[in-house]
């Protein structure tokens, strides 16, 4: 079922997501759209509906992000669900106005142009999925938002904004046009408030933004000619000129302050395919074409995913920390770390010792919900799987957190940190709380239920199988002091044994 942001969501990725043909309308956009502009309306957005081809750029955006590949395929056929949906009610060509008035609080509204085939009815059924949204039937266009934004619209008058054609028309045939249009007030607000730019915008006179951007066309075409042009109109030549100084301080600005290569070379390598030309008083930035699209998957992709892959890591760490805080939490409280898991009279496992710690990381709610004398499969039981706290899950994961598959555990033998049946006491832990693992992370092959009893055997003969997987050279491992680190592999392959166990009086030194 489509709920209100979701239909919203499927609007944005179709602006996106725009590519097709031109299409025959009855009513020019421009046209359709002017009664329903405001004073206050920031941005208007075109798009024509049909003739998409989303599966290439679902396929840029696994080029990009792999681990996400599964996610963007799902979200691709969603959106072009809405989309059949639309283009089978008989609409081609719609737009988003987003207006100052309403752009913190409600949803924007749309506007959809009316062909002789269009049915308004079948239309409504589809919004009837995304209340509040409504549907107004006008003679040449349907209006679709929330009751009170149309009702204030239809109360208002439009006011004449020309600077509305000129862009669309500055963004030639493109299937996906987006246009910002500064009002006037809002010029006079930044004179008023901000005289001077920032120095790492150059200094210049806010007049570099108030009058170098009168208004700002985007063109966007889909595969498989991908292009983007970007047209900014300013008041005169010298505003453009002076607009242009502001974006080269800004790029300046920007790489200098980058903190990695990684990120230095992203961004040197889209500026230098977007980098602005001056044409009398219009700034235009494009980036078109097979090749260079595929310059810049080959020049960012890989940095980043570095990026990528360093925030996840240490999300993963946050994770970790937190669900260390938990399993001292229930120490202070129960005066020993938690068993791998509670066993009913006849010695069968029943819970594991994720579900135990609930109360100590706020799942208190979530802890009361659980029969804890019945095993972790039981029918009850089972039916909470899928309310697994994201905190179980390494967020670098195919699994997502509904599966209720958990991807940080214990490992478990005689001298870990977890016998199986008795939770240790703190000062059994006579090799040191900063030189024991309580946790490590593993790949998505050895995720598991994340109430199901059951850690990975300790291998006095090498680290225990699974361990790793979710990011390149190692893995994050939680320590029973509470600090967590990247453990290398196999560059300290040999020191993750000895540092399994907690009474094997190794003598470890970390860096």
């Amino acid at each position: 079922m489509l709920r209100t942001k979701t239909f919203l969501l499927a609007w944005v990725a179709t602006f996106v997501a725009a590519q097709g043909v031109a299409t025959a309308q009855s009513v020019d956009i421009a046209e359709g759209v002017a009664p329903w502009i405001d004073g206050e309306s920031l941005v208007v957005a075109t798009v024509r509906l049909d003739g998409w081809q989303l599966d290439r750029l679902a396929a840029i955006g696994g080029e990009f992000a792999p681990d996400l590949k599964t996610h963007i395929d799902l979200t691709a056929r969603d959106v072009e669900r809405v989309r059949d949906e639309l283009v089978a009610a008989g609409f081609r060509q719609a737009a988003i106005v987003v207006s100052m008035h309403d752009m913190f609080s409600e949803e924007p509204i749309a506007v959809l142009v009316k062909t002789p085939h269009s049915d308004v009815k079948r239309l409504r059924n589809l919004l009837a999925q995304a209340k509040p949204l409504m549907a107004r039937d006008f003679d040449r266009v349907v209006v679709v938002g929330r009751p009170e934004v149309l009702d204030r619209l239809a109360a208002g008058k439009p006011t004449p904004r020309p600077a509305l054609t000129e862009a669309l028309s500055a963004a030639g045939d493109a299937p996906l046009k987006v246009c910002l249009l500064p009002t006037d007030d809002q010029r006079r607000v930044v004179d008023e408030l901000m005289p001077t730019l920032p120095p790492y915008l150059g200094n210049e006179p806010s007049t570099a933004l108030t009058r170098g951007v009168l208004w700002l066309a985007v063109g966007v075409d889909g595969p498989p000619q991908a292009a983007l042009r970007v047209t900014v109109q300013s008041a005169d030549e010298a505003s453009a000129a002076s607009l242009l100084r502001v974006w080269n301080a800004g790029v300046k600005s920007l790489l200098s302050r980058n903190d990695g290569p990684e990120g230095t070379a992203v961004l040197q390598s889209l500026l230098a395919l977007i980098a602005p030309q001056q044409q009398g008083s219009q700034l235009t930035f494009s980036l078109g074409g097979d090749r260079d699209a595929n310059e810049v998957i080959q020049a960012v992709t890989p940095p980043i995913q570095a990026m990528r892959n360093e925030v996840l890591r240490r999300n993963s760490m946050n994770n970790l920390k937190m669900l260390m805080l938990g399993l001292l939490n229930f120490e202070s409280a129960n005066k020993r770390l938690p068993a791998t898991a509670t066993f009913d009279a006849t010695g069968q496992p029943l819970l594991s010792w994720r579900v135990h710690i609930l109360p100590y990381l706020e799942e208190g709610e979530l802890y009361r919900k659980f029969h804890l004398d019945e095993p972790w499969d039981s029918p009850h039981n089972k039916a909470l799987l899928a309310e697994m706290p994201d905190v179980f899950r390494c967020p670098a994961s195919h699994h997502r957190a509904a599966s209720g598959l958990a991807t940080y555990r214990e490992v478990v033998g005689e001298n870990t940190v977890w016998p199986e049946r008795v939770g240790v006491l703190l000062r059994d832990i006579s090799d040191g709380m900063s030189q024991t693992i309580a946790l490590v992370e593993v790949d998505d092959e050895h995720a598991v239920p994340w109430t199901k009893p059951g850690g990975l055997e300790f291998d006095p003969q090498g680290p225990p199988e699974g361990i790793g997987g979710q990011f390149p050279g190692g893995f994050n491992a939680a320590f029973c002091d509470g600090h967590v680190r990247f453990m290398a592999v196999p560059a300290e392959a040999d020191t993750i044994v000895p540092l399994l166990t907690r009474n094997g009086e190794e003598v470890i030194e970390l860096p």
